[in-house]
Parts: C-alpha cells; sequence; structure tokens
C-alpha cells in the first residue's frame, strides 16, 4: 500500500586475487645473486572469495493517538569462505607466474563466518515538534579457522569465536523552529574479532586464544540548523571502547614477543563544531 515498503536486497563477492612478490626488509636489495645467476624465489599468494549476503526490510507507517509513526524492522544474512594460500615459493623469474617450484603454502587457510541479524525500529512522534526513536538489534554468528600456519602450533590459534548480542538504541529530536532543532541518542555496538587479528603477522607475534569481541556504546546531543545559508551542528559526545584490541611486549624462556590480545577499555569525551 502507500504506507508499507518492502525491499530485499542481495550481493555477492565471488572471485579471488592473487600476488607474486619480493617481500623482504627494505635493506635487502631485490637483485641476481652472483653464485647462482639468478633472482631470489618470488612469494605466490592467492586469496579465493564466496561471500553471499541478503537482507530483507519492510517499513509501515501507522497512525495512533491522531499522529503518523512508523515502524522498520529486518533481518539479514550473511555467509562467507575465504581460502587463503600464503608464503608460497615461487619461480626466480621475471614473469608473472603463480606456479610452486616446492609443493604447498606456508599459510593454507579456510576462513569462514556466518551471522544473521534481526532488528527493530520505530518512530513516535509525540507531538508535532518532537520524535523519538526506539529500536533493538539481535546479532548471532560464528567465526571459524582451520588450516595452518608453519611455524605456529596449530593448537595455539583460535579455530572457532562466537558472538551473539543484544544492542539497544534510541534518539529523539525536537524542532525548536522551521531552522534548528535539538537532539540526542544513544547506541551501542560490537566490533567482532577479525580474521587478522587471529592470524600471527610474523614469527614474532602470537594470538591470545581467549580473544573477546570489542564492546561499546556512544551517548550524543547537539544543536543544528540552518540560516541564510549558514548550517551549523554542535554536539557533545562519550564513546566507550571496551576489550580493545592491540599488542602486548611480553617475555618468556624463548624471548621477546608481541601477545595480539584484548588491551583493556577506554573512553572519549568530545565536542564538535561544524
Amino acid at each position: 500500500t502507500d504506507r508499507t515498503t518492502i525491499s530485499w536486497t542481495g550481493s555477492a563477492v565471488v572471485g579471488d586475487r592473487s600476488s607474486v612478490m619480493f617481500d623482504r626488509t627494505a635493506d635487502v636489495v631485490d637483485a641476481i645473486n652472483p653464485a647462482t645467476g639468478q633472482y631470489a624465489n618470488r612469494q605466490v599468494d592467492i586469496d579465493n572469495y564466496q561471500s553471499f549476503t541478503t537482507a530483507l526490510k519492510g517499513l509501515q507507517r501507522y497512525t495512533l493517538w491522531g499522529r503518523e509513526h512508523a515502524l522498520t524492522a529486518g533481518v539479514e544474512l550473511m555467509d562467507n569462505d575465504t581460502h587463503r594460500r600464503q608464503q608460497g615459493v615461487g619461480s626466480t623469474g621475471t614473469n608473472y607466474t603463480l606456479a610452486l617450484v616446492r609443493p604447498g603454502y606456508g599459510r593454507d587457510l579456510h576462513l569462514k563466518s556466518t551471522n544473521v541479524a534481526v532488528f527493530f525500529e520505530n518512530r513516535f512522534s509525540l507531538t508535532e515538534r518532537w520524535s523519538i526513536n526506539p529500536g533493538v538489534r539481535f546479532e548471532s554468528g560464528k567465526s571459524e579457522f582451520a588450516g595452518i600456519v608453519v611455524g605456529y602450533p596449530p593448537g595455539e590459534l583460535p579455530n572457532e569465536i562466537e558472538h551473539d548480542y543484544t544492542m539497544l538504541g534510541v534518539s529523539s529530536e525536537y524542532q525548536l523552529s522551521a531552522q534548528s532543532s535539538l537532539y540526542a541518542g544513544y547506541s551501542e555496538a560490537y566490533r567482532p574479532v577479525l580474521f587478522k587479528d587471529i592470524i600471527p603477522a610474523s614469527a614474532l607475534e602470537r594470538v591470545d586464544k581467549n580473544l573477546k569481541d570489542g564492546r561499546g556504546n556512544t551517548l550524543e546531543a547537539g544543536l543544528r540548523g540552518n540560516l541564510r545559508g549558514l548550517n551549523w551542528d554542535v554536539s557533545a559526545f562519550r564513546l566507550v571502547y571496551d576489550n580493545r584490541m592491540g599488542t602486548s611486549a611480553q617475555f618468556d624462556d624463548a624471548g621477546f614477543y608481541n601477545l595480539r590480545t584484548n588491551i583493556g577499555d577506554s573512553e572519549t569525551y568530545g565536542l564538535e563544531v561544524f
């Protein structure tokens, strides 16, 4: 009807990315070795992607207490599988080729993730000038890791990370005049553990098996408007970020290493003037 809108979208990434490179520190020259008469072996990396996402959303306008309100709801599904092969020993030639001179890869990984999200949000028009918008979002998903990383014990890497979150939010706006309004809002969010967080970047890096998703919330309030071509927006905010991801310098019997882990919580306060 003229008060109901439904949309269904879908997207996919199906493809690959391959590279042939000379991966050394900056002080190592890519030059012919006099002893062999050849360049150093190239490094071959190959990624294959299969990622699918679909979302169904609906918007319903309705009348209550003599005023028009709006309800929106939806569900979103995601499925991803990345096959990552890295550190293959390639040729010593100068042409682009993915052929290996030695079978196998230093890293041969399958990175899979699935997620479902359901959300609801309602705009209530309490008066002609004042509206409030509460909402909730449910997230449930899982990331799975399988494969080998040469030089790293398989049992030391997280191989499955689950997350289930309920996130709340509410915003409100009061129209002071046709040109200006007051607004405020609160919302919760999370930052999931990513695959790059659980794969060591080098032999000097280790990963905490008990990594946790980051969580946080944002609270803000402000005044915005326009007058004779001049637009302004002045707001104050507070941002909370718990379980921040980072690295911590550690030592053991083998020496120094960087531990990738949840390093702490933070709070940020600020004022934005536009």
